[in-house]
Parts: structure tokens; sequence; C-alpha cells
């Protein structure tokens, strides 16, 4: 379970990742951008249940798992 000092933390990485995404020019940025906000609110939505360090981790094998499967389509 997230931590008051986590939750605050994560809303805080979201909302700098979201503001960087509007400000980007470069369409790669802002995708990664957008990306990353997309990882700090799943853990605050979605690892509620797990500590933050597991929850992250458990984010972080899933977008290299999907990022795998994307080059092996662009690779196609």
């Amino acid at each position: 379970m997230l931590s008051p000092h986590d939750r605050v933390y994560y809303e805080a990485r979201a909302d700098a990742e979201l503001d960087l995404a509007q400000r980007s020019i470069d369409p790669c940025a802002v995708k990664i951008h957008y990306d990353l906000a997309s990882r700090y609110l799943s853990i605050l939505h979605d690892g509620a249940d797990e500590p933050p360090a597991f929850a992250a981790l458990n984010h972080a094998r899933s977008y290299e798992a999907r990022a795998k499967v994307g080059k092996a389509e662009v690779s196609r």
C-alpha cells in the first residue's frame, strides 16, 4: 500500500511529466513524457495494494514486455 508520502511523490512526478509533454515539441519526447506520466498514474491506481518499489518494478517489466512486442511489429 502506498504511503501518503509515496502518493504525493508519484502525483508530483505525473504532473511534472504531463507538463513536460505539453511543452515538448519533439513528438518522441512528447510520447515518452506521456508514457512516464501514465506509469506514475498506474502506480498510484494499480499499485495501491503493493509496496511502491514492487509496483514500479512490475510496471517497468510490463513496459519492457510491451516494448519488445512493439519492436517485433516494427521489424516485420
